[in-house]
């Protein structure tokens, strides 16, 4: 899929981010990843999702979001095309906050279909089960490809993204005085999480989250730019930053498929 990806599948310009592509982590970063970037605070491109291929310091796009999408903050790439969830405009120029939906999209960035949600923080996938994050409060929901709802897990605080890995979900919460990552065993759920990071540990505010070649990697922000930070999943010690060349608000990060 990432070859097909790479091969053209986003159809918009492409910007060689030359020096601003810098890779200091001790661990490989991965070869590519999509950014969802928010319209209140867009690169100079625009809002919208853009593929980064840190093989050559390029980023592609961007793809627009959904119609009505007008605060996207959640994204998935199942390996059919992206699962894409935030606020909807119901009524134009009036924002329904307690109204969210799940849109998927083709990697041409056209609808296929959408589904309502209670809450949309977060998407993360594995094995034809897709978790869903409600947020502050709210459990996460444990879905079908199809949007059916199998069970829910509890948490504690605000599950700002999510990241699966085999049988370990991990949750990102940015809104417990700092930004902590807990663990919850997806085959004892109801044992309590295991913490991870403690609140000092990202320089701005993790926002975004993902899991690849054996570690965490979340999306972070400072006076240079955007840059994924990698983490050792069972001690949280830091194993460096890569940074790339899309600039905005990037409120998920996401694998191809």
């Amino acid at each position: 899929m990432l070859a097909l990806i790479l091969a053209g599948c986003i159809t918009g310009s492409t910007m060689d981010t030359g020096d601003a592509y810098v890779d200091d982590a001790e661990v490989a970063g991965p070869p590519g990843f999509w950014a969802l970037v928010h319209p209140s605070q867009p690169d100079a491109r625009g809002p919208g999702i853009y593929f980064v291929d840190t093989t050559v310091g390029s980023a592609s796009g961007p793809l627009p979001a959904p119609d009505g999408l007008i605060s996207p903050h959640a994204l998935f790439d199942d390996g059919d095309g992206l699962l894409v969830g935030g606020y909807v405009d119901s009524a134009p120029g009036d924002c329904v906050c307690d109204l969210e939906s799940v849109f998927r999209v083709n990697y041409d960035g056209i609808e296929l279909a959408s589904f309502l949600q209670p809450g949309t923080e977060g998407i993360t996938g594995n094995d034809g089960i897709i978790y869903v994050s409600e947020g502050w409060g709210s459990p996460i929901d444990v879905r079908t490809s199809d949007w059916e709802l199998v069970s829910t897990i509890e948490v504690d605080g605000f599950a700002q993204d999510i990241a699966v890995d085999g049988h370990t979900l991990y949750v990102l919460d940015n809104d417990a005085g700092g930004d902590l990552i807990r663990a919850f065993d997806l085959d004892t759920p109801s044992t309590p999480a295991r913490l991870i990071t403690e609140q000092a540990t990202f320089s701005n505010g993790g926002y975004a989250m993902m899991f690849w070649d054996n570690h965490l990697v979340v999306g972070d922000k400072d006076a240079g730019g955007n840059f994924l930070r990698h983490l050792n999943p069972a001690t949280g010690e830091s194993l460096g930053i890569t940074r790339f060349g899309v600039q905005g608000w990037i409120t998920a990060i996401a694998l191809p498929g």
